[in-house]
């Protein structure tokens, strides 16, 4: 809250974005952002190990693609509508 409170009083926005979250966290940071006032963005999906980088158990490329695509559409949606 005191990130989001922090970039408030400079004139920015603040999103909590969630990527890697169990359900239970989850929903313990959706209330807790509901809350205070935080605006969230929930881009957690599944994640297979065929979406791993090989030999690691990092995201791959089009893991973080999807992600991408998530987070610019969230963005987007928060943009003023032009007329």
């Amino acid at each position: 809250m005191e990130m989001a409170a922090t970039a408030r009083s400079y004139g920015a926005g603040f999103s909590y974005l969630m990527l890697f979250l169990s359900d239970d966290d989850a929903w313990t940071r959706r209330e807790f952002a509901r809350k205070n006032g935080v605006d969230l963005i929930d881009c957690r999906e599944p994640i297979y190990p065929e979406d791993n980088v090989p030999g690691e158990s990092h995201p791959n490329a089009g893991v973080h693609a999807r992600w991408g695509d998530c987070i610019a559409a969230a963005m987007a949606s928060r943009l003023p509508q032009r007329q």
